[in-house]
């Protein structure tokens, strides 16, 4: 099955699950999210100025790997994440933001504008 019939197949399940013949099940579920892409995002410090509370220093990363091994969080700092997880997430699923330079790399940073951490994100080949 090619990844376009997998689409046809999830919007014809969808329709049904919204129409009530079909109930949102743990097989839809699965389905559904295996048609999604699932790069891993590989968040990398790149910049840290004052005194992070976190303990971050340039060259510290950390890999995302999503679905892969269940949504399990790596060691980030809880403010940190919540900062980037919109950005990894839209590289996980295959999307990026059209004014960075590289489509595969966003830049964010952690929410203590007096102690900033710039972190490099980057999505990696899907796994096989």
């Amino acid at each position: 099955m090619t990844i376009e019939d997998r689409k046809t197949q999830a919007y014809r399940m969808i329709e049904e699950v919204k129409k009530g013949q079909r109930p949102l099940d743990k097989e839809v579920m699965d389905f559904l999210m295996s048609v999604l892409p699932n790069s891993p995002v590989s968040v990398k410090v790149v910049s840290q100025k004052g005194i992070c509370m976190a303990g971050y220093k340039v060259g510290d990363e950390w890999l995302v790997k999503g679905r892969e091994d269940g949504w399990k969080s790596p060691p980030i700092c809880i403010f940190a994440l919540g900062s980037l997880m919109p950005s990894i997430q839209l590289l996980m699923y295959g999307g990026s933001f059209p004014w960075e330079r590289d489509q595969n790399v966003i830049v964010g940073t952690c929410p203590d504008v007096n102690n900033p951490v710039l972190f490099e994100l980057r999505r990696l080949p899907e796994p096989k």
